[in-house]
């Protein structure tokens, strides 16, 4: 039987991983003793970037990533050249949710390329800065 909590709830937070489904994901489930079984948190085991918010924008964006362990991290801005522009993280970070915000200065409006590296993790996506 677990221990109670100092508040006097009955409960207990088990973790348990999904290999069923194929996602690679872990889940935390709090355990009420009087009624049921309930997921309240989900823990991603992969690597992630989500698309800039607000797109296209002016004068900043929002670029969140998620690294499922710690690594060494590079976030870059590339015009449509392919050439550098901006540099936002380039540096060990410790496994968690992440957002940077960037201010696109003394660049024109028009199509850029953000891109996410760490270990043998790589993706791209497409913002757009509109002035």
């Amino acid at each position: 039987m677990p221990d109670v909590n100092q508040d006097g709830a009955d409960e207990l937070l088990v973790g348990a991983y999904n290999a069923d489904n194929g996602s690679g994901e872990a889940y935390l489930y709090s355990v009420d003793f009087t009624n049921s079984v309930q997921p309240i948190k989900q823990v991603s085991q992969q690597f992630r970037l989500d698309q800039n918010f607000p797109n296209p924008f002016n004068p900043e964006t929002t670029i969140s990533y998620h690294l499922p362990s710690s690594g060494y991290v590079v976030v870059k801005i590339f015009n449509l050249r392919g050439q550098e522009v901006a540099t936002l993280v380039n540096g060990i970070q410790d496994a968690g949710d992440y957002s940077i915000q960037w201010h696109p200065e003394n660049l024109p409006s028009g199509p850029y390329f953000y891109q996410m590296k760490s270990g043998v993790f790589s993706a791209t996506r497409k913002l757009l800065v509109q002035k």
